[in-house]
């Protein structure tokens, strides 16, 4: 079976390179066809009849080797269809995790604008025209090509002059924001 051919046994009950469960059935004339696709060995068909039944002929082995090749044929293609669900199933959790780090991300930059406008209600009024910066850093998107490269973002108020707590309110609502990117 070496040679990647066919392989007729006179008898297999007597052949020296039959397993011992084989020689217990007490079979006689055998034929060994190689499960061959696209040059890759699969397995070996084992055919065999009862002891004293005529040995396999050529058109026996000729038959033989098409339902080998075909069952060869069956089987590679059982495993490029279990190798594309796996892909799909790979392509699908990628895209669960891209769904949940974009989900992440805009937290974290839902928070950091809590923040900013949190710190400008609690600081306002503190001098007149007077501009207060916060900087926030963001882990950058693994869609921008650099992933887990952080970027500064300066993000600059305008301050209210008065000291009152309408005006602080009013700070939040005027506040202008100036990321130096998109998320």
């Amino acid at each position: 079976m070496r040679t990647g051919r066919s392989e007729v046994i006179e008898d297999l009950y007597s052949a020296t390179n039959v397993p011992e469960q084989v020689i217990e059935l007490d079979l006689g004339p055998g034929l060994y066809v190689p499960l061959i696709a696209d040059e890759r060995r699969l397995g070996t068909l084992v055919l065999a009849r009862v002891r004293g039944a005529p040995q396999f002929e050529q058109l026996d082995i000729a038959f033989a080797e098409v339902f080998a090749s075909s069952t060869a044929a069956a089987i590679e293609r059982g495993e490029v269809r279990t190798e594309l669900e796996r892909l799909e199933i790979l392509k699908d959790e990628e895209r669960i995790a891209q769904d949940l780090h974009d989900t992440v991300i805009q937290q974290l930059f839902a928070i950091g604008m809590t923040l900013q406008a949190t710190r400008a209600s609690l600081t306002g009024g503190r001098g007149s025209g007077s501009t207060s910066r916060l900087t926030i850093w963001t882990v950058s998107s693994a869609r921008s090509g650099t992933p887990s490269s952080a970027s500064r973002q300066e993000i600059r108020s305008k301050r209210p002059s008065g000291r009152n707590t309408a005006s602080r309110g009013k700070a939040h609502e005027r506040a202008r924001l100036q990321p130096s990117r998109r998320l």
